[in-house]
């Protein structure tokens, strides 16, 4: 079971396809001491908006560390700062949101000068030895271009579904792409470069009792039920 919690909606960027930046911030510590106490957890992953934003985050180390249960960082990359107490030795893999060339990247993120700051983290990161790996939801088909920023710095990329809800729903430029066209362009990717990994939420090899997310003050069973406008492709695949 992969446990995800969004430790915070506050963020530097304002990217388009975004469910959690307009959502009001609710402290989760204490939901999540209860679900590492009565879930059997195999990784958590700590997201957000951008988790390093928070200054609670030790406590959800701790609580990992403790319970001897790996931990990953989810983070969008355009600030290195770490809160009191956190090093990036705590995490097992750290993720980089990145989503393609410069000029799609910040089309994305809405703020100019994310790309270049994004790719001095990964840098950064990759010459400290740290396990680092780039994420990108499928946008648009050009996302797919970002595993030639993985191929720079010889590190995976992994492709993950989008879900069109919250904005990203109003976009008509967005919302015409379904999941199998995502998954083409993953493919096509991972032709040209063998360290590409292509997310279970696209291949319809999801499976909805091996995830879990803290999102909002609640247990959610996958990120696809934090608006009922929005529902998982794959149906409901709770066995």
């Amino acid at each position: 079971m992969i446990l995800t919690v969004e430790v915070t909606h506050d963020c530097w960027l304002d990217c388009i396809h975004c469910s959690t930046r307009p959502m009001i911030c609710v402290e989760h510590l204490s939901l999540y001491k209860d679900v590492m106490g009565e879930i059997r957890v195999g990784e958590v992953v700590l997201s957000g908006g951008e988790p390093l934003l928070y200054s609670g985050l030790r406590a959800y180390v701790i609580e990992s560390v403790e319970k001897r249960i790996p931990i990953s960082l989810m983070t969008s990359g355009y600030y290195l700062s770490l809160p009191t107490g956190v090093d990036f030795d705590d995490f097992r893999t750290i993720w980089v949101s990145v989503y393609g060339n410069r000029a799609l990247h910040e089309s994305v993120t809405q703020v100019q000068g994310s790309f270049v700051r994004t790719l001095e983290t990964i840098c950064k990161l990759v010459e400290e030895g740290h396990d680092v790996r780039i994420q990108t939801p499928l946008i648009y088909p050009s996302c797919a271009t970002s595993y030639k920023v993985a191929e720079m710095f010889n590190i995976p990329v992994r492709f993950k579904q989008v879900l069109y809800h919250g904005r990203a729903g109003m976009r008509k430029d967005l919302s015409r792409h379904p999941v199998e066209d995502q998954l083409a362009w993953a493919e096509s990717a991972r032709d040209r470069y063998d360290k590409v990994q292509i997310s279970s939420s696209l291949n319809g090899n999801c499976r909805k009792s091996d995830k879990i997310t803290i999102s909002g003050g609640r247990l959610l069973g996958c990120v696809a039920e934090k608006t009922g406008s929005c529902h998982c492709p794959w149906g409901k695949r709770g066995d």
